[in-house]
């Protein structure tokens, strides 16, 4: 999926990451092109959250986290409802177990929708691998028109799983800040 939310990303979004979930670097390949992106990496949901709320409200451009599973949405949680308070526009796009992993109710696994729903103006989970596309460019469409965070749950099967391409988001226009 991260090819497919950096690919969606227009070049003025800021990614941040947590370490459990990613490195600094992400790579995209894909038939017709390749590109490599650097985004700032943090040890911790409070922080990858909190610097993408700080992105937002002094830059006006959207932001994306990488959050590892529910644990890693709720270490983040005080800082989005902050970041719907001040309808700063974040895809935060939160990993969680495989589909037919998740019937093992392992350590990690979290309710994520019940989770994100009070703190995001939009939240979906992406239902097969050739969605994830069209479900990115809609997470940044929404977090900018509805000016708040919006939440993108990806499994980890449909991550590691061909069968997206990339979807070019539609521009939405720069709003004043009341």
């Amino acid at each position: 999926i991260a090819c497919s939310v950096s690919g969606v990303r227009p070049p003025s979004t800021s990614e941040i990451g947590n370490s459990a979930s990613r490195s600094g670097t992400v790579t995209s390949t894909h038939s017709d092109r390749s590109f490599t992106r650097n985004a700032p990496v943090g040890a911790f949901g409070v922080v990858v959250t909190g610097a993408a709320d700080g992105y937002y409200r002094m830059s006006r451009r959207p932001a994306a986290t990488l959050l590892h599973t529910g644990p890693g949405l709720a270490n983040g949680l005080a800082n989005l409802h902050n970041a719907r308070r001040a309808r700063s526009a974040i895809v935060n796009v939160v990993g969680d177990h495989a589909r037919d992993h998740l019937v093992f109710d392992a350590p990690l696994t979290t309710d994520v929708e019940a989770v994100a729903e009070p703190f995001s103006v939009w939240v979906r989970r992406i239902e097969e691998p050739g969605d994830a596309g069209n479900d990115a460019a809609d997470a940044l469409m929404v977090a900018q028109e509805r000016r708040g965070p919006a939440t993108l749950i990806v499994p980890a099967d449909i991550a590691w799983t061909e069968g997206s391409e990339p979807v070019e988001p539609p521009l939405v226009a720069a709003r004043a800040v009341p």
